[in-house]
């Protein structure tokens, strides 16, 4: 249902490939027809630096944005821990892959990356992703991961040969393909909106109803919105070379308490080796 006024809402900008959906929904003018006011904030965050991957939840806790979307391993984190007011109020659109990639001829299967770092960004998706992928396969103590950073940093350091193995999304996904990489294990996740305690059921549910029908336009036309995903990339991947098998977008869905039940137990009993990244 549409609020009855446009309400200003500050969504706080992370990787296109996850913001698709916010996008076409501002540029078709989907949100002003739910009645409401959204901006997208790719500036600002007056707290201390941090690595860009941090930058949206930030944003959010210095109250710069009222609406930001991460993994949802590090969803249920934040549950546990101070910060601004907020709720968890759906499954973001975005079902995107995490693969384990290398340029190493002798890795290739989850059972080859036994004492073999592999490149992650702390306590993110990847790093979540990557443990999920490698401990059906290895032993807690043969699981090595390292905090490299970002997506750049990781493909940066896989294509120099710093580390033999790195774990990436869209559109560093499809890059390092492109340069010679092969995959050597994947899954797909699909993260969580975070949102402002003080909006209301009424502008969640007009927010989702502009979102669900942007997602209906990436499906219908999804060439058309290639550049926005290859933007951070643009100048070593042209869009129609971004590998859509890797992205998939479907409606928003309610986050159940269980799902968190069921997530938090998991990283609980991994903590150890979420822990274990050197830099």
């Amino acid at each position: 249902m549409a609020s009855a006024k446009r309400v200003p809402i500050r969504v706080s900008a992370n990787a296109p490939i996850f913001d698709l959906p916010i996008l076409v929904a501002l540029d078709q003018g989907l949100f002003l027809n739910a009645g409401l006011d959204v901006s997208y904030v790719t500036h600002g965050h007056s707290g201390p630096a941090a690595p860009p991957d941090l930058v949206t939840a930030q944003r959010f806790e210095a109250l710069e944005a009222d609406v930001y979307n991460l993994d949802a391993w590090s969803g249920v984190e934040r549950m546990g821990r101070e910060g601004r007011t907020a709720r968890i109020t759906a499954l973001r659109p975005a079902i995107v892959a995490q693969a384990i990639l290398s340029f190493d001829d002798t890795l290739y299967n989850p059972h080859d990356l036994g004492g073999v770092e592999i490149g992650v960004a702390l306590k993110r998706a990847s790093h979540y992703a990557t443990v999920q992928l490698v401990s059906a396969s290895l032993d807690c103590a043969e699981i090595a991961i390292r905090h490299v950073g970002g997506p750049d940093e990781r493909l940066a350091a896989l294509e120099s040969g710093r580390i033999r193995a790195a774990t990436l999304m869209e559109p560093h996904l499809s890059l390092a393909l492109k340069q010679g990489a092969h995959l050597v294990a994947m899954t797909f996740y699909r993260g969580a909106d975070v949102m402002a305690s003080e909006l209301t059921d009424d502008e969640v549910d007009a927010y989702y109803d502009a979102i669900n029908d942007a997602v209906n336009i990436i499906n219908a036309e999804f060439d058309r919105y290639r550049h926005l995903v290859t933007a951070p990339v643009a100048a070593r991947l042209a869009p129609d070379e971004l590998g859509q098998q890797f992205v998939r977008y479907t409606h928003a869905e309610t986050y159940e308490e269980a799902t968190a039940r069921r997530v938090f137990p998991w990283m609980q009993a991994w903590e150890s080796t979420l822990d274990r990244a050197r830099h």
